[in-house]
């Protein structure tokens, strides 16, 4: 899904090329109207982990325990006004993405 024009946030993962680790990044304008951004991790190996970032208070990152091989990263944003929207839905390896 794509935000509405009013809205304006980016996001960016970083696996460990040593842990696997899977680390989400929230940045932009309009995090302070973000209730919460929801992170789920579905590991190479089937098991799903999920943690949150609450932007409008600090919390702007997060890591996952990952594994060596390529995973499932899901990025669910929800506004204090109730929209909600699915931003990422991508594999992610050690290569970065935008």
């Amino acid at each position: 899904q794509a935000l509405p024009p009013q809205y304006t946030l980016y996001f960016t993962a970083d696996k460990n090329a040593v842990t696997g680790d899977v680390t989400v990044t929230a940045t932009g304008p309009s995090r302070n109207v973000v209730k919460d951004i929801a992170v789920k991790l579905t590991r190479a190996d089937g098991e799903v982990v999920t943690d949150h970032l609450l932007p409008s208070q600090g919390m702007t990152d997060v890591t996952l325990t990952g594994t060596q091989n390529p995973e499932r990263v899901e990025v669910t944003v929800l506004f204090y006004s109730g929209e909600q929207y699915k931003l990422i839905d991508r594999i992610v390896s050690y290569s970065r993405w935008k």
